[in-house]
């Protein structure tokens, strides 16, 4: 098959992603709430494991405090140490967060390799590759925050805790450049993991894809982005056309602006995690094959609209 991209190719490969993904919602459905509740109470575990310790050691005063220097640093916005101990306490509680989207790639392989999936499958991911699927995530959270970091603190050092206009500017535009380009060289990782490569195998075959395979992999990520973007756009518009027309009291204007903001914000998270986030796994799964040459099922077109209840095709 084709491993350079186009239009159509794009097209195409998003196509499937989505199809996929709508046909087996059912199961994405019950599998992601299924691993968010996991996920959820093994972050409860690590925050007990972690904290408990602490308290016995420097008791509740020394743990206040602790978290009071972490906020204190947080208030200066571009503080260097603010950023650095928050991305500290984060990893480990985060990390389950990493293994439950690794086991989502691991539902798209399924769903690539025999065009369905159950519920089921994504605990098995999940516990089978849970140690992998950790550092692989950890490694990703470092490689695209950990010069965003840099930058925010050069920002810092430089200019102070105020950055604006034209030096606001170039950062941003830096800090945005860095994140497209490090979510397309780490976009394999998982895909790797999946596939039974040891994690730093999978992270260097994921850069040496991205490179060889620029425009594919690139145009793939890129796609999402803009998806997402455009899908939450209206957040931040639904608010300011409705200010623009208030004039005091306006509170049924208020109310209705609100309630429009919930109401749109809730729909859109719920397509975003058991649409568009599936997906995603299903089209970068299926890039990923095709760039590594395993042999995948080109989706039917009878199937288009079926949804599957349990993942069958």
């Amino acid at each position: 098959m084709m491993k350079h991209s186009n239009s159509t190719v794009l097209k195409e490969d998003l196509k499937t992603g989505f199809r996929y993904a709508v046909k087996n919602v059912i199961s994405f459905v019950l599998g992601m709430i299924g691993v968010l509740i996991v996920t959820g109470l093994m972050m409860i575990l690590l925050a007990m494991l972690i904290f408990i310790p602490i308290i016995a050691i420097v008791g509740i005063p020394g743990l206040t405090q602790f978290f009071m220097d972490i906020g204190f640093a947080m208030e200066q916005s571009l503080n260097p140490a603010g950023f650095s101990m928050m991305a500290l306490v984060m990893i480990p509680f985060i990390s389950p967060i990493f293994v439950a989207v690794g086991a989502l790639f691991g539902m798209a392989r399924e769903i690539v390799e025999s065009e369905g999936t159950t519920a089921e499958g994504v605990f098995t991911w999940y516990k089978s590759k849970f140690f992998p699927l950790a550092a692989g995530g950890i490694i990703i959270f470092a490689f695209v925050l950990g010069p965003v970091g840099l930058l925010i603190g050069l920002g810092w050092v430089v200019f102070g805790n105020t950055v604006v206009g034209i030096p606001s500017a170039i950062i941003t535009s830096l800090v945005a450049a860095w994140v497209m380009t490090s979510l397309g060289l780490t976009s394999m990782i998982f895909p790797g993991i999946i596939d039974g490569i040891p994690v730093l195998q999978a992270v260097k075959q994921s850069f040496k894809l991205s490179i060889k395979y620029f425009d594919r992999v690139f145009s793939t990520v890129l796609a999402f982005v803009l998806i997402l973007m455009f899908m939450f756009s209206p957040l931040f518009s639904i608010p300011l056309v409705f200010m623009e027309s208030f004039t005091p009291p306006a509170s049924g204007a208020m109310m209705g602006a609100i309630a429009l903001f919930v109401i749109y914000a809730i729909i859109g998270a719920i397509v975003l995690l058991f649409i568009v986030i599936p997906a995603m796994a299903i089209t970068i799964t299926k890039v990923y094959m095709i760039l590594t040459s395993n042999g995948i099922s080109e989706p039917r077109e009878e199937d288009s609209f079926d949804v599957s209840m349990v993942g069958d095709p």
